[in-house]
């Protein structure tokens, strides 16, 4: 790994230190992510899925990551061969190819999160949906473990990654670089896929158009995953460069850095959708296309319509529920948490604390007009499916 010749351009520039800051900002964010996922749960649904503690799991991997690449930075992993003792080229050498399991097994995972996500708001007719579901996920976690795989048998022994001048022996380094290349592109693939499979989720949901839009785009957070992992895969190349492995490799590992990151964060925004609609409720600003709902419109006899006909205004209001039947049992609804106008209502609290299972009916009296309002529209779902909160 030595570098014999002239120095190389930008002279003894160390990278180490902004790659090393880089990601343990992307640690702070996604932290705080996961943190407010995990909050989020345990406010509005009481429990913890198993996508949550997968969404886990991939932060820890992403922290064990950190912790390898800022050992590496201060062993000058940052710097060019060039300026580097034969001690430290193997040194630095070392932890970044240690550092590349965690790395890739926390891609893979935070794949299989989202997949684990989609698949609990499905409904019961949505099979070719789960299939692909369960194939992106088999096939992300066996083409993770099969990049880590060869990352480590492709040198015997595996100390000769990282000490050229120990006997053994080592595939040539353009084969690594190309099964590199397959792995990383259908990973990429695979989040294209996740990003797409929830448009044809909402499609089917008794909403309107713009609605569907928005949460597609909501639940499709995951293309921006897809577009770190090809901008990643582009640089995979930098692999066979073992003249100055140490230098060239620090951009790839910050964009897989990123790939990690913007996986993490894509796969919580959809879960704080409630606790997003809260800060609105108390802010003052509503997160609906429209505060007033049909029941708040209901013109008077004389023809004049109230300027807000709301709940707590309501004189002679009679109200009884009934239960609308899930044709599944794990259909989750993910769309709506304390939907309600007035965050300190008794009902709205009740509606962010449980599962929202029934349709509620509000019959008004007044001395002019007799007007029914059944439903809301995020409760009328299509086929059957009941509106849960879950994410």
């Amino acid at each position: 790994m030595s570098a014999p010749g002239p120095p190389p351009p930008g002279g003894n520039y160390n990278r180490g230190p902004e790659f090393m800051a880089l990601s343990w900002a992307e640690v702070s964010v996604a932290s705080t992510f996961v943190s407010l996922r995990f909050y989020t749960r345990i406010k509005y649904s009481k429990k913890v899925y198993l996508d949550d503690w997968i969404i886990l799991f991939t932060l820890i991997l992403m922290i064990v990551s950190a912790s390898l690449w800022t050992v590496y930075s201060l062993r000058d992993g940052g710097r060019h061969v060039y300026y580097l003792t034969p001690a430290q080229q193997s040194e630095t050498t070392k932890f970044n190819w240690i550092s590349q399991g965690p790395a890739i097994m926390a891609v893979g995972f935070g794949k299989i999160s989202v997949g684990v996500f989609l698949l609990r708001i499905l409904g019961p007719d949505d099979k070719w949906q789960r299939l692909t579901l369960y194939f992106v996920m088999i096939t992300s976690f066996i083409t993770a473990s099969g990049a880590l795989l060869v990352s480590y048998i492709q040198c015997s022994p595996v100390s000769k990654l990282w000490n050229p001048f120990e006997e053994g022996h080592c595939w040539a380094p353009d084969v690594q670089v190309d099964l590199a290349l397959f792995f990383a592109s259908y990973l990429t693939a695979m989040d294209f896929a996740l990003a797409t499979i929830p448009i044809w989720i909402v499609w089917n949901l008794h909403l309107s158009k713009n609605k569907k839009i928005g949460l597609a785009i909501l639940l499709g957070c995951g293309s921006f995953s897809g577009v770190s992992a090809a901008i990643k895969t582009s640089k995979l190349p930098t692999l066979s460069a073992r003249s100055d492995f140490t230098s060239i490799t620090v951009t790839l590992l910050i964009w897989t850095g990123a790939e990690i990151f913007v996986t993490i964060v894509a796969a919580c925004v959809p879960t704080l959708r409630p606790l997003f609609i809260d800060v609105a409720h108390s802010l003052g600003v509503s997160m609906r296309s429209s505060r007033k709902s049909r029941s708040s419109r209901m013109p008077y006899a004389s023809g004049e319509e109230p300027k807000s006909l709301q709940l707590k205004d309501l004189s002679g209001v009679r109200s009884s529920t009934k239960p609308v039947p899930s044709r599944s049992s794990s259909q989750e609804a993910i769309f709506d948490y304390g939907s309600a106008p007035h965050h300190g209502d008794a009902k709205h609290e009740s509606l962010k604390t449980f599962p929202i299972r029934q349709t509620t009916e509000w019959t008004v009296h007044n001395d002019h007009t007799h007007e029914q309002s059944k439903g809301g529209d995020w409760h009328a779902m299509s086929r059957g499916r009941s509106a849960e909160d879950t994410v």
